[in-house]
């Protein structure tokens, strides 16, 4: 019929093999009657076409395991939630000691003389010994201070000396 229905050329000849078409199909329905079930539609009637869904060929067992794990990841995140909680509250609970010296800053935690970093300077300095915690080398700082004082004590006496001579210059 298809190949009749292709090669007419005219409506007349599409109408008579519609008209045969017709009534092939009420022969049929004749012979075998109406289906009864309303969830199959009929040959004779324009039908949708539905894919197949992928999700369909699933097994329970893998849906269960899938609920089973989206369950467990779901208390995995609750208990992340509430460690991060209880790290922001043992943050902010945190007291800090405070500098003996100044009574204002906080000490350094791994300061060898429990004092704030500026107090633990001065103090380094004068005692001539280094702090690990606040990364203080007092023997180098008396050593800088030390070569840097007899540099600027050279340079003055050499600017003396230069405006000796230049006075001297300016006399003659």
């Amino acid at each position: 019929m298809q190949d009749v229905l292709g090669t007419a050329k005219s409506i007349k000849q599409m109408k008579e093999i519609c008209q045969t078409l017709k009534e092939r199909i009420q022969k049929d329905i004749e012979e075998n009657g109406e289906p009864t079930d309303s969830t199959v539609i009929p040959y004779w009637r324009c039908q949708p076409y539905i894919r197949s869904n992928p999700g369909v060929k699933r097994t329970l067992d893998e849906m269960k395991e899938d609920e089973e794990r989206s369950k467990e990841v779901a208390k995995v995140r609750q208990m992340k939630k509430a460690l991060k909680k209880q790290k922001v509250r043992a943050r902010s609970e945190r007291t800090w000691s405070i500098c003996a010296k100044c009574q204002v800053n906080p000490k350094g935690l791994k300061c060898s003389f429990d004092l704030c970093r500026i107090c633990c300077r001065i103090k380094a300095n004068d005692v001539a010994l280094g702090c690990r915690g606040h990364r203080i080398k007092a023997a180098c700082l008396k050593e800088d201070e030390s070569t840097s004082k007899e540099t600027n004590n050279l340079l003055v006496e050499e600017k003396d000396v230069n405006e000796t001579v230049k006075t001297e210059q300016l006399s003659s």
